[in-house]
């Protein structure tokens, strides 16, 4: 899944009811049947005040790691624009914090070491690492012993995957990157996503746009260039209500089956599976006809 928001107004919200499984409602059975789920962490948590609940600066109450854990995430994408929102307590905190509610964090850290290690899941004796990047670096110097958000660089790209290998059979690298609202895919962020497959990983999740785009099968390879949002408070420009669920089948180490799950995103954040006409309407703009792209 794409870009995630737990704070803003349904920050305010979930902390109101007390009702933190709210967003992930519709959506639930999807998530929980998943062997491994993913999505971004759009801001970090923060221990303590402020709680802003409109603007720009996104900073989450604690309480809300309650939704991922109810919803079934596995991996969180920390690596992002908006990470830094609450300075380095908050991105050291938010690790800590995924961690004791039994969720991975990829691509942020307490140095650069941790933001760079990958996130090694388990399954049926599979091990899947996951990487990620974003343009909006933080710190991003080897050595770095401040909080560190990793940096699209496919140097060190190179450097992570080559390390991940030892203890990994599929890698899976997350990238926040490319131009808001737009559906062209920017050549920047095309370069990194291909780098990565072209170094040995074999799946690319790309988020930031806030607009689904194009999916790649390049090189034995599998890109989406931008899944869009996910529970997000977001209403203009129409398509940002859009969001894909990449579905990906594996048989052992390989990838058997990929699929692009339409949703629509309510209000309140809230993302339902989308009906077949609604569908057509989220596929068609990135070249799609039915979800799935392969076999």
């Amino acid at each position: 899944m794409g870009d995630i928001l737990l704070g803003r107004s349904l920050g305010k919200r979930m902390h109101l009811s007390g009702d933190y499984a709210e967003p992930f409602q519709d959506v639930a059975p999807l998530l929980q049947s998943a062997g491994i789920a993913f999505g971004n962490l759009e801001g970090p948590f923060c221990a303590k005040p402020p709680y802003f609940e409109s603007g720009m600066i996104f900073r989450v109450r604690p309480e809300a790691v309650a939704s991922l854990t109810f919803a079934g995430f596995d991996v969180m994408s920390v690596a992002n624009n908006h990470m830094g929102d609450g300075g380095n307590a908050c991105i050291e905190f938010t690790a800590g914090h995924l961690k004791s509610a039994g969720i991975f964090g990829a691509g942020a850290g307490k140095d650069y070491t941790a933001a760079h290690a990958p996130a090694v899941v388990t399954r049926n004796r599979v091990r899947f690492a996951f990487l990620g990047y974003t343009y909006a670096q933080r710190n991003d110097v080897p050595g770095a012993t401040l909080p560190v958000v990793a940096g699209r660089n496919a140097e060190s790209l190179r450097r992570d995957i080559a390390a991940a290998w030892p203890g990994a059979d599929v890698v899976i690298v997350s990238l926040h990157d490319g131009a808001e609202y737009s559906r062209r895919v920017a050549p920047e962020t095309e370069a990194f996503a291909r780098a990565a497959i072209e170094a040995g990983a074999s799946l690319v999740l790309g988020h930031h746009p806030h607009v689904p785009q194009r999916i790649e099968h390049y090189k034995g390879g599998w890109i989406f260039y931008s899944l869009g949002n996910f529970a997000f408070q977001q209403y203009t420009p129409p398509e940002t209500r859009h969001a894909l669920v990449a579905r990906i089948t594996f048989s052992g180490a390989r990838i058997e089956r990929v699929e692009a799950l339409p949703a629509v995103i309510q209000y309140h954040s809230r993302p339902r599976p989308a009906a077949p006409e609604e569908a057509l309407r989220i596929l068609n703009p990135i070249g799609l006809k039915r979800e799935a792209v392969f076999p």
